[in-house]
Parts: structure tokens; C-alpha cells; sequence
């Protein structure tokens, strides 16, 4: 009798193990194992955001942009390839056609108000590939906005940053800290980008919000400086303190290049930038974030560059059947975050972090989190576990 009942409890044991991995493999093997593991994706950068590679600081925002996508493509075991677009119409269908004939892609991932963004979402119909595009919003040739899904079936999404936020949070924070340092009036020049950049312009609409909230700040001018040429910037930012404007206090700039001349400007003139004047930019650009440690600059208004990680995750999810995507198709960017002298070392750290492989990609993705109702891409919560404080 005992030797049935151990045989029996013999096999309940082998049953309930039997039936233990079986759910496990249905439920978990079977899942991941109907990932599309061999999706490729071609991400476009246009001729205007590369052609400067003689001036490394020019580029370097868009280089960790590209650097931080490769990582997300790596964490989510997708191919991706990197080409360079021309911004003429016929050149752009000629090279897209090639790129596709090449690559193979199932999915292009472009830059948004880059010259050649719209041309490339006319062939990207043509050729009926999903594209999403991040950064930047998409403008007709009239300042229309085009819209995913409407005016391009096969554009599937944006994801772009709320530059009318980026340029009032960073007005506000340099109005506020050149009152603290005692003047008794704010007088302000800013730089923007250019005339024809999208994200310049909205940057330029949240700086005329903040002064007029700002009684007591002057701005003097707005000056442009040719899509954020260093050089331009510092040649005019000499003219402006040595014949026109010699008591600004404060500068406002569309970028982090554009503060980063500005500096050097400032201490070849034998200014002491971070007392004499004070000056912000926006991107969290390397030449910014060391110019803020050395304490040059107030600080920089960032955390976007992580869209392109972000648009390629959508694209991942979409090219693997997710639809939730579609819910997405004008998706905002989490909200910026000020970089100063108090957190920019801990913010530099946690950069590294995220162009490593240390950082996971893949929790981001509806693709490996199927229970996941929506997307959360925001690095706040991850920052705090880097001991970084907004």
C-alpha cells in the first residue's frame, strides 16, 4: 500500500511539473518567440544636420541623437542602417529608391523639420514604407502642419518635443537667476537658429511668453545666426557688446552651440561669463554641459534627444503588430529638464549610461511588455535612481 502511494505521489509530482512547463512555455516561449527578430529599419539624416563635420560641436547633439539609437536598436535585437538624404526632391527619390532596393528596410525612422523631411514622406508613400519621424514637426511650404496618418497614410507617427516649453523654461530661468544676481534690470538679446527652422521658431514664441510674464526684463533683439553657426554667433556677439548693446546682461540661445560661442566670446572680450553676463541654451549639448561645470553658463534645457530611441521603439512595435501605436501618432516628449552647475555632473553620468549597454531599451516596448497599456517614455523615474535630481 505505501509503494502505491509513493508511485502515485511519484507521478502527481511528474504531472504538475509537466503542466508547470508547459504554461510556461505557452505563455512566456511562445510570446517571445513570435518577435520579428530580423525587422530593419533605415534612419535618414538629412544632408543639413551632417555637413559640418569640420566643427564636431556642431553635430554632436544629433551624433548622440544617432549613438543612443543605435543602443535602443541593439536592446530591442533590431538592424538598423544609417544613410545620408539630399535635400533635392528628385535626388531624394532617386537616393530613397536606392536605400530600399539596398536595405530592404520595413520601416524608416527620419528626422522632423530637417529640409528634405517632407520629400521624404512623398516617396515613403510612393513606396508605401511605414515611416515614423521625431524631433521636429513637419511643415508644409505655407507653415501647414502635416499630420500623420493624415496627409501620409504610410506616416505612421511623430514624436517631438514641446519646443515652446523648452524656450519659456529656459527665458524664465535666466530672467529669474540675473534678478538674483542683483542687476537692476534685465536687458536681454537672444539667438535664435533660423528663420526657416521649426523648433527655432517655437523656442522663439515661449521666449516672448516669459518676458512678457517678466515686467522687469529688456530683451534688446533677436538675432539670428544661420542655423546655429558657432562661428556666426561669435562674430556678431562681438558686434553687439563692442557697438551696440555693451549693457546686456543676459543671452538667450536656441542652443547649446549657439551659448557655447557666446562664452568664448565673452572671455576673449574679458568678460566673466556667469557674473558679468548670463546665458542659457537649450539641448544639453557636450560643449554646453562642460561650459555649465566650468560655470560659464546658467544652464541648459534638455533630455529630447532621446526621441529617436523613442520613435524607433514605436517602429519596433508597429512593424511587430502593435496598433497601440496609432493611438500615439502626435506624441509629445516628457518634460524638459534644467541642467546646472547644482546636478550637470550627474547629468553627464547618467548620458553615459545611456550611450552604453547598460541601459535597457527593451522595457520601453509594447513589443516585450505586452501587458504594458501605455507608453511611458520618460527617464525621470531612472534618473532618480541615479541619484539625479530634476
Amino acid at each position: 500500500m505505501k509503494i502505491l502511494r509513493n508511485a502515485f505521489l511519484f507521478f502527481l509530482i511528474i504531472a504538475i511539473s509537466t503542466i508547470s512547463i508547459y504554461y510556461i512555455y505557452k505563455h512566456y516561449s511562445i510570446k517571445h518567440s513570435t518577435i520579428n527578430m530580423k525587422i530593419r529599419i533605415a534612419v535618414l539624416n538629412d544632408v543639413y544636420y551632417t555637413n559640418k563635420t569640420s566643427d564636431e560641436i556642431t553635430n554632436s547633439f544629433f551624433k548622440m541623437s544617432n549613438d543612443i539609437i543605435s543602443y535602443a536598436a541593439k536592446s530591442l535585437e533590431c538592424e538598423i542602417g544609417f544613410f545620408i538624404v539630399p535635400p533635392g526632391k528628385s535626388e531624394i527619390e532617386e537616393h530613397l529608391t536606392k536605400i530600399v532596393n539596398d536595405f530592404s528596410p520595413d520601416g524608416i525612422l527620419i528626422v522632423g523639420g530637417s529640409i528634405s523631411s517632407s520629400k521624404i514622406l512623398d516617396v515613403g508613400e510612393r513606396l508605401r514604407i511605414p515611416i515614423i519621424s521625431y524631433n521636429t514637426k513637419i511643415y508644409t511650404n505655407s507653415s501647414n502642419e502635416y499630420l500623420p496618418g493624415i496627409s501620409h497614410k504610410f506616416w505612421i507617427a511623430q514624436i517631438t518635443p514641446d519646443d515652446f516649453q523648452a524656450g519659456k523654461l529656459l527665458a524664465d530661468e535666466l530672467i529669474t537667476r540675473t534678478e538674483s544676481a542683483g542687476v537692476s534690470r534685465v536687458n536681454l538679446i537672444a539667438f535664435s537658429g533660423s528663420s526657416r527652422d521649426n523648433a527655432s521658431k517655437d523656442r522663439l514664441r515661449g521666449l516672448h511668453k516669459s518676458l512678457s510674464e517678466h515686467s522687469k526684463a529688456n530683451l534688446l533683439q533677436v538675432f539670428t545666426t544661420e542655423f546655429y553657426n558657432y562661428n556666426t554667433t561669435r562674430d556678431k556677439f562681438h558686434t553687439i557688446v563692442r557697438e551696440r548693446f555693451p549693457d546686456v546682461n543676459t543671452v538667450w540661445c536656441a542652443n547649446d552651440v549657439i551659448a557655447s560661442a557666446v562664452v568664448d566670446e565673452c572671455i576673449s572680450l574679458g568678460l566673466i561669463p556667469g557674473k558679468d553676463i548670463h546665458i542659457g541654451g537649450i539641448d544639453w549639448q557636450a560643449c554646453g554641459l562642460n561650459k555649465i561645470k566650468k560655470g560659464h553658463m546658467e544652464l541648459s534645457v534638455g533630455e529630447h534627444f532621446m526621441e529617436g530611441a523613442w520613435g524607433l521603439i514605436l517602429l519596433f512595435d508597429y512593424l511587430n503588430g502593435n496598433m497601440h501605436v496609432l493611438k500615439e501618432r502626435n506624441r509629445k516628449s516628457e518634460n524638459f529638464i534644467i541642467a546646472d552647475k547644482g546636478n550637470v555632473n550627474k547629468v553627464i553620468k547618467y548620458i553615459d549610461t545611456l550611450l552604453s549597454d547598460a541601459f535597457p531599451y527593451r522595457p520601453f516596448s509594447m513589443t516585450y511588455n505586452s501587458s504594458q497599456q501605455k507608453y511611458n517614455f520618460s527617464i525621470k523615474s531612472d534618473l532618480s535612481d541615479h541619484n539625479f535630481t530634476p
